[in-house]
This record gives C-alpha cells, structure tokens and sequence, in this order.
C-alpha cells in the first residue's frame, strides 16, 4: 500500500481482489502514517502494475490520493483469468481498452465502482463493440489510474501492452 504513501487520513482501506479463490483480501488501513493488516502488523500487501484495487474511504470526509511509483516501461502482460477480474491499466494513460490491447471476447462486461456505486455493465459484442444496458456503443476508456472490473465469459487471456516514457 506504499504507492499511495503515507499522507491520508486515518481509516482509509486498501481492499485487493484475490483471482485465485475468488474473494476479497482482508483490508489494510492506515493509521498514524503507517499501514497495517487486519492482526495490526506492518502490511505486507503489494500493489502491482495492472492490478485493480478498492480504496475504502471510512473518514467521512473526501479526501484526493495521490499514487506515486515509477512508470513501468516496456511490454507487460497481464493475465485475464476467467470470471470476475479487478484489472488497471498498465500505462498512465487514458485510452480506449480495445485501442489498449486488451483482448475481447463476446460478452466480455466492464465495471466500475466510484464514490460508492457502480457503473452499469458495458458489454463487448463481437463484430458490434462495447455496448451499454440499452446497445448504445460506448467508449471504455478509464481514467489513469483507475481501476475496473472484468467479468469475462471465456478463457484465461493475456493481456500484453508496451510503453515508453516520450
């Protein structure tokens, strides 16, 4: 949870998405500048490049926060599993999944969750594209740095992408 460091507000959560039992980790909260696990040890928890996260604000009070990090360069993969997925971006960059590399399947479903609710799903449609709930076509395009949830139908996939710092 050191990528967000260690300037937020006491009770902010870090909640990760565990693909291989398919459940939520126990959270990480901050207190008194330091992050801890659910027994009150030190955290261990990382946060890798292209993996979604929950930031769980308890405070009461809004509050911006802020990642820091290096930029990754170069090509990476991500593995989409199948079922439910919490993914990002790898790059900084705001830019259209498909235009991104991300592989699509027929009724791959995109979510999101902001402030508390969640986006409707927007569903890909072979030789159609990313339609919403009424089969209007949408962009999915998220914003640097936030994260999102894939509901994919088929296979576990790779998702390779490349960048570099211009």
């Amino acid at each position: 949870a050191s990528v967000f460091g260690v300037n937020l507000p006491d009770g902010i959560q870090v909640i990760k998405w565990n693909p291989g039992a398919a459940t939520f980790t126990q959270p990480d909260t901050i207190i008194g500048g330091t992050w801890y696990d659910v027994d009150f040890n030190p955290s261990a928890t990382t946060i890798s490049p292209g993996e979604g996260i929950f930031v769980l604000n308890n405070t009461g009070v809004n509050t911006n926060v802020t990642f820091t990090g290096e930029v990754v360069q170069g090509s990476k993969t991500i593995n989409i599993n199948p079922g439910y997925g919490f993914y990002s971006s790898i790059p900084p960059v705001s830019q259209d999944l498909t235009t991104n590399g991300l592989p699509t399947v027929n009724g791959l479903q995109y979510m999101t969750f902001t402030s508390g609710s969640y986006s409707q799903p927007i569903t890909y449609i072979d030789g159609y594209g990313w339609s919403d709930t009424s089969f209007n076509l949408v962009p999915v395009a998220p914003a640097v740095g936030q994260g999102f949830v894939l509901l994919n139908p088929g296979s576990s996939t790779n998702w390779t992408r490349g960048f570099t710092v211009q």
